[in-house]
C-alpha cells in the first residue's frame, strides 16, 4: 500500500510539473508581441490655392524594400512644376507629416533643382494615436506661436549634503509665499503636493554615480517652512530629520532669466547642440515648456523630463519658398520614409498598411499626370489590396506594382502588402491563433483541465485497487 502510495504522489509531482511548464510556456507565447501597431499617413504637400504654378508630372515611388518592421517604405515624390504667368512667382509650400524632432534630421530631404532647400520646421502638438490626427489643412491654420512661457528672474535654491555618506536619499517639504509661482526640481525620483505643501527627494552620494546636487527654482517668491529628511539606503531610519539644517546646507541665489533659459536649453539639447540655430533652440525650448506644464494639475515642473520633447510623436510642418521666374520650369524632390499599420490579427505573418493622402495635390492651378510605383522584395511581395488600380510586374531581380493617372485620382492611396496574394483560411485560424486570449486559453486552460482529469482519473483507479 505505501508503495502505491508512493508511486500516486511522485505521478501527481510530474503532472504538476509538467502543467507548470507548459503554463510557462503558455506565458511566454501570450506576450510575444502586439498584434497590431498602427501608423500615421503621410501627405502630398500643401499649398495656397491661390497660385500660378501647374504639376505637369508627379513620379511617386514607395520602395519596400527594407525591413517594414523596423524602416518601413522610402518615400520619394519629384514634382515637375511649372510657372504659367508671365511673372515671377513666390510659391508658399509646406509639407506635413508626424514624426519626433529626434529623428527628423535623418528621414526627411527636400531639394529644388537637385540642391537641397533651407526649411522652416513648425513643430505642433503631439499625438498619440492616428485616430486623434487632425486634417493636415486645418492644422496649417493652427500653426501659432505660444506666448514666451518664461519672463522674469528665478530664485535658485540649492540642498548640498553636509554628510558623506555613499548612498543617501533627501527629502525636502516646503510651501510658497507666492501661490502663483511655478517650480522648476532638477535631480529628483520623487515629489507630491499636498494643498500648499510640497515635497521632493532624490539619491546622491558616491555610489549613485554623479555630483549633482537637488536643486529647485521659483519664478515668483520663496520657499517657506523648510524640512529635510536624510536618510542612508541601508537604514530606514533618517540620521537627520529636523529643521535646523546642520547636515544639509541651502544656497539661495538669483538667476537671471538669459542664464535659466541657457541652463534648459543645455538640458533639452545635451546630445545634438550644435543641429538647432539660436532662434530654432529658443522657440522649441519654449514649447518644450509649455508642453511639460500643461497637462498637469499641480505647479512642479520635472526638468529631467524636458528632453521627452524631443521624443514624442507630433505634427511637424516643413515650410520653405520656391521662386519660379516666368514660364519657368522647376524639378522639386520630397524624400522621407514611412511606417506602414502592422497587423497580425487575422493573418499569420503581419500585414503592412500605409496611407498617402493625394488630395493636397489638388491645389495646384492644374495636376497633369501622376505615375505611381511601388517596389517590393520577398517575402512581402504582394498588394493584398489597394484604393486605386495597379498593375503588377515582376521579374529576376524586382517586384513592383504600377499604374499611371493623367489627372489626379479622387481617392487617396491605401494600400496593403503581404506575403501572399490571399489571406487563406488557414492564415486567418493561424492568426487568430497567435492572438493572446487564445494562447492563454489552450496553453494554460486546456493542459490545467488535462491535468486535473489525469488526477482524479488516477485517484479513482487506486480507490478502485483498494
Amino acid at each position: 500500500m505505501k508503495k502505491s502510495r508512493f508511486k500516486f504522489q511522485r505521478m501527481i509531482r510530474i503532472c504538476m510539473a509538467l502543467a507548470l511548464l507548459i503554463n510557462l510556456h503558455a506565458l511566454t507565447y501570450a506576450n510575444s508581441g502586439p498584434t497590431i501597431m498602427e501608423e500615421y499617413p503621410s501627405s502630398e504637400m500643401i499649398v495656397d490655392e491661390a497660385n500660378a504654378i501647374i504639376v505637369n508630372h508627379e513620379t511617386l515611388t514607395f520602395d519596400l524594400t527594407s525591413d517594414l518592421y523596423s524602416e518601413g517604405a522610402k518615400v520619394k515624390a519629384t514634382y515637375e512644376m511649372e510657372n504659367t504667368s508671365d511673372e515671377t512667382q513666390n510659391v508658399h509650400m509646406v509639407f506635413p507629416l508626424v514624426s519626433t524632432i529626434k529623428s527628423l534630421e535623418d528621414h526627411v530631404e527636400i531639394q529644388c533643382d537637385g540642391e537641397p532647400i533651407s526649411l522652416k520646421k513648425i513643430y505642433l502638438d503631439k499625438v498619440n494615436t492616428p485616430n486623434n490626427l487632425p486634417d493636415f489643412e486645418t492644422v496649417l491654420k493652427q500653426a501659432t506661436e505660444q506666448d514666451s512661457f518664461l519672463t522674469s528672474d528665478l530664485i535658485c535654491y540649492e540642498f548640498i549634503p553636509q554628510v558623506d555618506l555613499a548612498e543617501m536619499q533627501i527629502e525636502v517639504k516646503f510651501s510658497l509665499s507666492d501661490p502663483q509661482s511655478l517650480i522648476f526640481v532638477q535631480n529628483i525620483n520623487s515629489y507630491g503636493y499636498d494643498g500648499n505643501r510640497f515635497s521632493i527627494g532624490g539619491w546622491f552620494g558616491k555610489n549613485v554615480g554623479t555630483d549633482e546636487t537637488l536643486k529647485l527654482y521659483l519664478t515668483k517668491g520663496e520657499v517657506e517652512a523648510l524640512e529635510y529628511t536624510v536618510k542612508e539606503k541601508s537604514s530606514d531610519n533618517p540620521i537627520d530629520s529636523k529643521t535646523g539644517f546642520e547636515n544639509l546646507k541651502v544656497e539661495q541665489t538669483t538667476i537671471s532669466n538669459a542664464n535659466m533659459k541657457a541652463l534648459l536649453e543645455n538640458q533639452l539639447f545635451s546630445e545634438e547642440s550644435d543641429i538647432y540655430t539660436k532662434t530654432d533652440k529658443e522657440k522649441m525650448l519654449n514649447e518644450a515648456l509649455h508642453e511639460l506644464y500643461e497637462p498637469n494639475d499641480m505647479p512642479i515642473l520635472i526638468l529631467d523630463d524636458l528632453t521627452q520633447y524631443l521624443y514624442r510623436e507630433r505634427i511637424i510642418l516643413l515650410s520653405y519658398d520656391i521662386a519660379f521666374k516666368p514660364v519657368q520650369k522647376r524639378e522639386i524632390t520630397v524624400a522621407y520614409q514611412m511606417k506602414g499599420t502592422f497587423d497580425k490579427r487575422n493573418s499569420s505573418e503581419p500585414t503592412y498598411t500605409f496611407e498617402y493622402f493625394l488630395k493636397p495635390a489638388s491645389y495646384w492651378k492644374a495636376f497633369d499626370q501622376l505615375d505611381l510605383t511601388i517596389n517590393l522584395k520577398a517575402p512581402y511581395e504582394y498588394i493584398l489590396s489597394s484604393s486605386l488600380p495597379l498593375t503588377r510586374k515582376s521579374s529576376e531581380n524586382q517586384i513592383s506594382y504600377h499604374a499611371n493617372f493623367d489627372q489626379l485620382p479622387e481617392e487617396d492611396l491605401t494600400f496593403t502588402v503581404y506575403t501572399s496574394e490571399t489571406i487563406t483560411a488557414l492564415d486567418q485560424l493561424k492568426g487568430k491563433w497567435s492572438r493572446t486570449y487564445v494562447y492563454v486559453f489552450f496553453l494554460m486552460v486546456l493542459p490545467l483541465i488535462f491535468v486535473v482529469a489525469v488526477v482524479v482519473g488516477i485517484v479513482f483507479i487506486v480507490k478502485k485497487i483498494k
